[in-house]
């Protein structure tokens, strides 16, 4: 009965702790998203030489596993069929996460940044036409995003 018992808190303590890393790793591991914003895989500097390529402007979720309005952004607007079919035409799209790798070098080139979501949108230049802090509901990071485009 007793080691019954303790299987059955150790289960639960696993089941919870992984239910726990779930919220920071969700920002990690959706790299792609289905009817949404099409991530791209490469470096920064890959981003850009493939916006000369194809002619299109660079967007950059800035984020922080941490953060929660950066969590909902990319569930529920990221992933949005709109949204997805204006920025993959016009825009490669990267997702950087500002305290880890790739993320901190951006973070030097384009401070101040200590503030999240940040969303950047660079020519092909790198050269920043817009930036704007804090999450926004679909609707308005469409506008956003056609502000940009003009």
């Amino acid at each position: 009965m007793k080691l019954t018992l303790l299987f059955s808190i150790l289960f639960i303590t696993n089941i919870l702790s992984a239910q726990s890393t779930t919220d920071t790793t969700t920002v990690e591991s959706s790299a792609h998203t289905y009817n949404g914003i099409e991530f791209f895989d490469g470096t920064w500097q890959e981003a850009l030489f493939e916006a000369r390529a194809t002619k299109k402007l660079v967007f950059i979720d800035c984020y922080t596993s941490w953060c929660k309005p950066c969590i909902w952004m990319i569930k529920e607007v990221f992933t949005d069929k709109k949204v997805g079919d204006f920025f993959n035409k016009r825009f490669i799209s990267l997702k950087r996460n500002m305290e880890k790798g790739e993320g901190r070098k951006l973070k030097k080139i384009y401070h101040p940044m200590s503030t999240y979501p940040t969303f950047l949108f660079l020519d092909d230049k790198g050269q920043v036409i817009k930036r704007k802090v804090g999450a926004l509901d679909v609707d308005s990071f469409l506008e956003l995003a056609k502000s940009v485009v003009k």
